[in-house]
């Protein structure tokens, strides 16, 4: 089971919802990298008749080209972005309520933005070779969200609009099971014949790792004990020789009297 409660899913709700959106901030050099109107752009959004439509096409030409998707959240951009659209455009920021009510019109502005920058909707091939260019790199990656990032960042660079959230997360979910199989099948040839043995053999060569320690601790007894007999022999031995008085403890009183009773020679 994965993070996001299912199999097939890592993200929570919060992340599938801020994936799905606007980036929540956007600095001053996002907008003049990606909702700067060249003079193409501003040719194709002058054919549009109306503020509210020129505003719009405008915000869904730069977004699709920044994102590679359209937000759920489409109609309500950061503030910055409408207000840089709008000014560059001479418009009011409000025309963008009026656009919110005009779906067929939207839906058609989609449709000749993706034509105008060459994008196109994913097609079955186009998804399969995804999820092989997935699992190639997810052997190299075991994040989920790094590969889903990089998968998007990839998309948008075949210029294929990014397909929903949940459809793209059960795609590296399953590229991750997939390259693990293929990373377990990579590895097998080369596994030692440890890691690899059966039960029984692991059992057998315990034992016989036993046996060896028995038999070194049973020679390490019988060294010990050769060691203590010798000792013991060599204090017996001690024992029984007769002791001999130091130079120290013999008393010269014998000799000294001997000569004291000997008589005076007469001269």
């Amino acid at each position: 089971m994965l993070r996001g409660g299912m199999p097939g899913r890592f993200l929570t709700e919060d992340e599938r919802t801020r994936l799905s959106r606007f980036p929540d901030e956007l600095l001053e050099v996002d907008l003049a990298v990606h909702y700067r109107l060249t003079l193409d752009d501003l040719a194709l959004i002058r054919r549009r008749r109306g503020d509210a439509n020129r505003l719009g096409f405008a915000l869904q030409l730069c977004t699709l080209r920044f994102l590679g998707f359209m937000p759920d959240d489409f109609t309500v951009p950061p503030a910055s972005v409408a207000a840089f659209l709008a000014r560059q455009l001479d418009v009011s920021p409000l025309a963008l309520d009026e656009y919110a009510h005009r779906e067929q019109t939207r839906s058609d502005h989609l449709t000749e933005a993706m034509q105008a920058l060459g994008f196109r909707w994913p097609g079955l091939d186009d998804l399969a070779h995804l999820g092989a260019w997935l699992i190639e790199h997810a052997l190299e990656h075991d994040r989920s969200m790094v590969l889903f990032q990089m998968a998007a960042e990839h998309l948008r660079s075949l210029k294929l609009v990014r397909p929903g959230v949940s459809v793209l997360e059960r795609m590296v979910a399953s590229a991750r099971d997939q390259a693990d199989s293929e990373t377990h099948r990579r590895i097998a040839p080369v596994l030692t014949d440890e890691l690899t043995a059966s039960p029984r053999r692991v059992t057998r060569a315990r034992r016989g790792a036993e046996t060896d320690t028995s038999r070194l601790a049973a020679n390490t007894g019988h060294v010990d004990d050769t060691r203590r007999d010798s000792r013991g022999a060599s204090q017996a031995r001690v024992r029984a020789q007769p002791r001999r008085s130091s130079l120290g403890s013999v008393s010269p009183e014998p000799r000294m009297r001997g000569r004291a009773r000997a008589p005076d020679r007469v001269a």
